[in-house]
Protein backbone atom coordinates (compact mmCIF):
# COMPACT_ATOMS: atom_id res chain seq x y z
CA UNK A 1 0.00 0.00 0.00
CA UNK A 2 1.30 3.43 -0.91
CA UNK A 3 0.11 6.46 1.08
CA UNK A 4 0.66 10.10 0.12
CA UNK A 5 0.21 13.07 2.41
CA UNK A 6 -0.55 16.49 0.96
CA UNK A 7 -2.50 19.67 1.36
CA UNK A 8 -6.11 19.77 0.12
CA UNK A 9 -6.43 21.63 -3.16
CA UNK A 10 -9.48 23.85 -2.69
CA UNK A 11 -9.55 24.72 0.96
CA UNK A 12 -7.73 26.86 3.49
CA UNK A 13 -7.99 24.20 6.18
CA UNK A 14 -4.88 23.43 8.16
CA UNK A 15 -5.39 19.69 7.77
CA UNK A 16 -3.48 17.31 5.57
CA UNK A 17 -5.12 15.02 3.03
CA UNK A 18 -4.10 11.37 2.82
CA UNK A 19 -4.51 9.43 -0.41
CA UNK A 20 -3.62 5.79 -0.72
CA UNK A 21 -3.73 2.90 -3.12
CA UNK A 22 -2.86 -0.77 -3.00
CA UNK A 23 -0.91 -2.64 -5.65
CA UNK A 24 0.56 -6.07 -6.13
CA UNK A 25 3.03 -4.90 -8.80
CA UNK A 26 6.54 -6.09 -8.07
CA UNK A 27 9.95 -4.79 -9.10
CA UNK A 28 8.65 -1.37 -10.13
CA UNK A 29 9.99 1.91 -8.73
CA UNK A 30 7.64 3.71 -6.33
CA UNK A 31 7.72 6.84 -8.51
CA UNK A 32 6.21 4.87 -11.41
CA UNK A 33 3.55 3.37 -9.16
CA UNK A 34 2.61 6.82 -7.81
CA UNK A 35 2.24 8.12 -11.35
CA UNK A 36 -0.43 5.60 -12.42
CA UNK A 37 -3.42 6.98 -10.46
CA UNK A 38 -2.50 10.54 -11.43
CA UNK A 39 -2.54 9.64 -15.12
CA UNK A 40 -5.93 8.01 -14.75
CA UNK A 41 -7.27 11.06 -12.93
CA UNK A 42 -6.03 13.36 -15.69
CA UNK A 43 -7.69 11.22 -18.35
CA UNK A 44 -10.98 11.22 -16.41
CA UNK A 45 -10.76 15.02 -16.01
CA UNK A 46 -10.29 15.45 -19.77
CA UNK A 47 -13.29 13.23 -20.51
CA UNK A 48 -15.43 15.12 -17.99
CA UNK A 49 -14.40 18.48 -19.47
CA UNK A 50 -15.11 17.30 -23.03
CA UNK A 51 -18.59 16.17 -22.05
CA UNK A 52 -19.29 19.40 -20.14
CA UNK A 53 -18.32 21.56 -23.11
CA UNK A 54 -20.45 19.61 -25.57
CA UNK A 55 -17.52 18.24 -27.52
CA UNK A 56 -19.49 15.10 -28.39
CA UNK A 57 -22.36 17.01 -29.99
CA UNK A 58 -22.66 17.25 -33.77
CA UNK A 59 -22.22 20.79 -35.19
CA UNK A 60 -25.06 21.82 -37.52
CA UNK A 61 -24.42 24.43 -40.19
CA UNK A 62 -27.00 25.79 -42.59
CA UNK A 63 -26.21 24.60 -46.12
CA UNK A 64 -26.90 28.05 -47.55
CA UNK A 65 -24.41 29.73 -45.19
CA UNK A 66 -21.62 31.07 -47.44
CA UNK A 67 -18.75 29.81 -45.25
CA UNK A 68 -20.14 26.37 -44.36
CA UNK A 69 -17.69 24.49 -46.59
CA UNK A 70 -14.68 26.51 -45.37
CA UNK A 71 -15.68 25.99 -41.75
CA UNK A 72 -16.25 22.25 -42.25
CA UNK A 73 -12.86 21.88 -43.93
CA UNK A 74 -11.15 23.77 -41.07
CA UNK A 75 -12.79 21.52 -38.45
CA UNK A 76 -11.65 18.47 -40.40
CA UNK A 77 -8.08 19.78 -40.40
CA UNK A 78 -8.19 20.40 -36.64
CA UNK A 79 -9.56 16.94 -35.99
CA UNK A 80 -6.71 15.41 -38.00
CA UNK A 81 -4.06 17.04 -35.79
CA UNK A 82 -2.38 14.81 -33.17
CA UNK A 83 -3.47 15.19 -29.58
CA UNK A 84 -0.93 17.44 -27.75
CA UNK A 85 -1.56 15.82 -24.38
Amino acid sequence: MIVRKGRPHFTDAEVMRLTCFATNTQHTPIAVLKLRPRQRTRAEDRIRAARATGRRRILRLAKHWPFADVFTEALGSLTALPNPG
